[in-house]
């Protein structure tokens, strides 16, 4: 049946004239369906504000706004507040990388390797970027394979600002065995090359002595991120951090 370019699919010679009328109102007129978002009469209606809470509180973080400190705070806490996440999310967080580590107990060590094809960046905050890799044909980044249970990747997930800051993905990890697939944290799109600060690097630089792996390929990388921070431009207000420039001097 077509009325003014109307289709019925469904009618039927059964229903009676009333029947069809509110059928087809109902498909012709949106406003005459129900919305079944909106309460019904008589329903008790509950109202929520969690969504305006959650986007208040994402506008209103400033991750500058704390301290070694609070950080210090956060990690003697037995179960962590959501001012806690904050500190753990902030700057001040990086020297603390070892302890906040911690927090994955069942977390052990089962080999090293290296994630070939791939370069080691710093991306984010240009006086407090943060490592990621990213595709390189030739480059090659040495890693330490970790075992987790379900309870360390929950915690990692929170620490590394999993899904905001960073993602998970597979990636193909060179062994002396062969090759192996792992979960990784890589960082989102749309974070601009920074440099790392001074006790952020410090913590990675141990971290590579502890493995053994070459530092001078840590050091290579520095170099390359502050290339390539010379050359973008700098938003007003957000020059690079000049310890970070000592450093590499």
């Amino acid at each position: 049946m077509n009325e003014e370019n109307q289709v019925y699919f469904i009618d039927s010679d059964q229903l009676p004239p009333s029947a069809l009328e509110r059928k087809h109102r109902l498909e012709q007129d949106p406003s005459f369906r129900a919305d079944h978002m909106k309460y019904m009469d008589g329903m008790q209606v509950i109202e929520s504000d969690i969504k305006d809470k959650v986007l208040k509180a994402m506008g209103e973080y400033d991750y500058n706004s704390y301290t070694a400190a609070d950080v210090e705070r956060a990690l003697s806490h037995e179960t962590c507040s959501i001012e806690d996440f904050k500190a753990f999310l902030s700057p001040a967080a990086a020297p603390y990388l070892e302890q906040m580590a911690r927090r994955c107990p069942t977390a052990k060590v089962i080999g090293a390797g290296e994630i070939r094809d791939h370069e080691l960046l710093f991306r984010g905050y240009p006086k407090s970027a943060v490592a990621t890799v990213e595709p390189k044909k030739g480059a090659g980044v040495p890693v330490l394979i970790w075992e987790i249970g379900p309870e360390d990747e929950r915690n990692l997930d929170i620490y590394e600002g999993y899904p905001r800051l960073y993602g998970k993905v597979n990636l193909e990890v060179q062994t002396e065995e062969g090759s192996e697939s792992i979960m990784a944290y890589t960082m989102n799109e749309g974070h601009e090359i920074g440099m790392p600060s001074v006790p952020y690097l410090e913590t990675i630089t141990t971290g590579y002595l502890e493995a053994g792996f070459d530092v001078n390929r840590l050091l290579e990388s520095v170099s390359h991120c502050k290339e390539l921070a010379e050359r973008e431009p700098v938003c007003e207000g957000m020059e690079v951090n000049p310890w970070n420039q000592q450093l590499l001097q």
